[in-house]
């Protein structure tokens, strides 16, 4: 009775541990796009503009790459960031964008790496990750590929 009592009060440390790793990931990406005034580089730029044609029904036809082409990215990612522009200052709407994009990149590594081995091993996997500094530093640009 006591070992099961002893593994349950371990499974909540690790759920607390857990939570504590994910909610630091999370933060410190956050405050590093929100340091800056708007998302940074060109990049940032292309997609927020090619999500605003989406919404004018150019769905496929891209206006801004090489004088216009036809859809040089899937629309899926144009897609998912376009309703910041529905909201007062779509800039400082997308700021949080990135950041939260790559956090869910960070969870899936740990669910994928969870299904491979163990928890711990996950959550280090996971951690190791989240805290690379290129990973924590393309959470200013607004693209696809981060």
């Amino acid at each position: 009775m006591a070992a099961k009592e002893k593994k349950k009060g371990q499974g909540k440390k690790f759920l607390c541990l857990t939570i504590a790793v994910f909610v630091f990931l999370l933060a410190i990406r956050l405050y590093t796009a929100m340091m800056n005034e708007y998302p940074k580089g060109s990049d940032s730029w292309y997609h927020l503009e090619r999500s605003k044609e989406l919404l004018r029904g150019d769905l496929f036809y891209d206006r801004l790459n090489a004088g216009g082409t036809f859809g040089a990215y899937p629309p899926l990612f144009h897609v998912l960031i376009a309703p910041v522009f529905f909201m007062p200052e779509p800039l400082e709407a997308a700021k949080p964008l990135a950041p939260v994009i790559g956090f869910i990149a960070v969870l899936a590594l740990f669910l994928f790496a969870k299904k491979l081995t163990d928890e711990k091993t996950a959550l280090a996997a996971a951690f190791i990750f989240g805290i690379s500094v290129e990973i924590i530093n393309t959470a200013i640009f607004l693209a696809p590929q981060n």
